[in-house]
């Protein structure tokens, strides 16, 4: 489908428009190409600025379309999509292990994710609220980050991992260990 899209793109050696399909345009290895005010046909004129993402031995084009700065774009895309691999990862391999489990029925199934989705947004709001308030949890030590001389305080657990961590400290634990329940939103 993104290759058949149909765009028309200004061509600096003619001095016009010209119409191309994104499977003729280029890409770099490894980085984006830009095209600025490209008009998106497809039954509409839509004019906007893409940036297409085309590597070698890669079978998927990434395209980024955007009406406002593209390096914004490419920025803010790439910690969304760095927020949606984490949460698979916290899903499978990092915590739940949500590969391993079968079950006989979609219903169960979607009980069972959604009851994952809130322990993952529940352990990510305990591992948020322990680095905020650290001094709260006087029996517990998490080292959550260390520094280092040239890059400073660098984060080497991630939220997640410091709520599972402590969760499971208090579920095996014959001592006192604070877990709240009534949270405060941080912006992280």
């Amino acid at each position: 489908m993104k290759d058949n899209l149909k765009i028309n793109v200004f061509d600096s050696r003619e001095g016009h428009y010209i119409h191309k399909y994104t499977a003729n345009l280029k890409g770099q290895k490894y980085k984006g190409t830009y095209y600025k005010d490209v008009m998106l046909f497809d039954g509409f004129d839509f004019k906007t600025n893409i940036v297409i993402s085309k590597s070698d031995g890669i079978d998927e084009v990434w395209i980024i379309a955007t009406n406002g700065d593209v390096t914004k774009a490419i920025r803010d895309y790439s910690y969304r999509f760095g927020g949606i691999e984490s949460l698979f990862k916290n899903q499978k391999s990092n915590g739940f292990y949500l590969e391993s489990i079968s079950n006989s029925s979609l219903h169960s199934f979607t009980c069972m994710y959604t009851l994952l989705c809130f322990a993952i947004l529940f352990l990510t709001t305990l591992g948020a609220d322990y680095t905020k308030n650290s001094r709260c949890y006087r029996n517990v030590k998490i080292s959550t980050h260390k520094y280092y001389k040239n890059k400073g305080k660098v984060r080497v657990i991630s939220l997640f991992n410091t709520g599972l961590l402590l969760f499971h400290m208090a579920y095996n634990s014959s001592r006192y260990i604070r877990i709240p329940f009534s949270f405060i939103l941080y912006d992280i």
